[in-house]
């Protein structure tokens, strides 16, 4: 089934001092890499930057892609955004700030760069390539050495083929071929973060949809269906795929929790019983 995996990576571009692309090294599984680049180390006030972001080899059979990119808005502003030939599905757009602000204070804005796809079989691929390129201009009035604050941040990717890769889990994979007690909801799902992947959707509201339900896994008993909102787990908020995440961790194969939907334009509350992640629905 559907694995939900996450990373950060960061790259900082100043104005004065040129800092290198970011690229992560390629390793000899050939794991499927997501990159960003700028196309200049030192960019004067009133330039622009452009950055790419890049895949690596191939995503297979996934569902739903979704990558935040933050910047300083006092240093750069978003000229103009493309999407590449990494997949036909891709769109950017604008998150809403509680999706990606990390706290108060936090002065960032974000750009999304996502794909997905509803359908019966609700799985597509990307090809290695660009996925997008944005285009940045530097302010005018941005302070001589001021950083962009540029950061690529991975919300979700869920797919079949990514494994954990953790040294801790190592060894029980060897021993278990999984590792115990992980929870498994039995769904893979997707953020919708901003009016135009709403629409394309035909959603009326921000937030995390069910994409698909594994038939006789612990959602499925509970009843939750395809096209659900998750409203909250235990009575706390989801509105992001991070915050569903964060709250799965929190729970252990076994234990039982409340999860609250939006569906048809009411709310309904069901209880379900974790099962543990293994070999058979990982």
């Amino acid at each position: 089934m559907k694995k939900i995996f996450s990373l950060v990576l960061v790259l900082a571009l100043t104005l004065a001092l040129g800092i290198p692309a970011l690229a992560a090294e390629a390793d000899e599984t050939a794991v499927p890499e997501i990159t960003l680049s700028a196309d200049a180390e030192k960019v004067p006030a009133g330039k622009t930057v452009t950055l790419t972001l890049s895949l690596t080899g191939e995503l297979k059979d996934i569902n739903s892609f979704e990558y935040y990119i933050r910047y300083d808005p006092a240093v750069v502003e978003l000229a103009e955004s493309k999407a590449g030939a990494a997949s036909d599905l891709t769109k950017i757009g604008t998150p809403p700030e509680a999706n990606y602000k990390t706290g108060e204070g936090d002065t960032s804005k974000a750009v999304t760069v996502s794909a997905v796809k509803l359908a019966d079989t609700g799985v597509f691929s990307m090809t290695g390539g660009t996925v997008a390129e944005l285009t940045f201009t530097v302010k005018a009035d941005a302070a001589t050495g001021a950083s962009a604050g540029f950061t690529l941040e991975k919300v979700a990717v869920c797919d079949k083929t990514f494994v954990n890769d953790a040294v801790k889990v190592a060894q029980e994979l060897l021993e278990n071929g999984y590792v115990t007690g992980r929870p498994y909801l039995g769904i893979s799902y997707f953020a919708v973060t901003d009016a135009q992947t709403a629409a394309q959707l035909g959603v009326n509201a921000y937030g995390v949809y069910i994409v698909e339900v594994v038939k006789g896994g612990p959602a499925d008993k509970a009843g939750l269906q395809a096209g659900d909102r998750i409203v909250s787990v235990d009575g706390s908020e989801v509105a992001t795929q991070s915050d569903l995440g964060t709250l799965m961790q929190n729970h252990k194969a076994g234990d039982t929790i409340e999860i609250t939907v939006a569906r048809g334009g009411q709310m309904q509350t069901v209880n379900v019983t974790l099962g543990e992640k293994g070999a058979d629905n990982s």
